[in-house]
């Protein structure tokens, strides 16, 4: 890693923004919630990281300065490229006491009030797909029969 890109243990936003765009002023940074900055160490992480899911967590966690969105972005993203038997052990079996079985297909809720504690993920899907339905229909879209008997809903754009 380039030592003009790490201060003290941590990216810097300013020396990152020097190093990646010379000559430009940089804009006011006074809040960490900024697609600039976050976007350029999420690419960070996943370039030092070399594919490495763990590597990618570690770095997108430590150099964003919006923690929890470029981890689970970038895990997710690395996820999807390398498939689930890419993933460490420990990131599959591990959680919430579970030590036996992967928690493939469902969504573990661990800190919000009122929700189930598991949920599939299936089941999330399914009540999404009937609100985008009724979503797409009610702002002008359509919705097709295909020769094979498929259904496919049309959205309307702008363009």
């Amino acid at each position: 890693m380039p030592a003009a890109l790490l201060l003290s243990g941590r990216f810097e936003t300013c020396v990152l923004h020097r190093a990646l765009l010379p000559g430009e002023k940089p804009k006011d940074l006074s809040s960490i919630v900024d697609a600039l900055p976050n976007g350029l160490m999420g690419i960070m992480s996943l370039l030092y990281a070399e594919g490495d899911f763990k590597k990618t967590l570690s770095i997108s966690a430590s150099a964003g300065l919006d923690r929890d969105n470029q981890p689970a972005t970038l895990g997710g993203l690395i996820g999807v490229i390398g498939g689930a038997d890419r993933l460490p052990e420990d990131y599959k079996m591990v959680f919430a006491g579970n030590t036996k079985n992967p928690f493939y297909g469902t969504y573990v809720n661990q800190t919000r009030d009122g929700l189930p504690k598991r949920t599939e993920i299936d089941a999330i899907v399914d009540r999404i797909a009937v609100i985008a339905k009724k979503a797409i229909l009610a702002n002008g879209g359509e919705k097709r029969g295909k020769p094979n008997g498929e259904t496919v809903y049309i959205i309307k754009t702008d363009i």
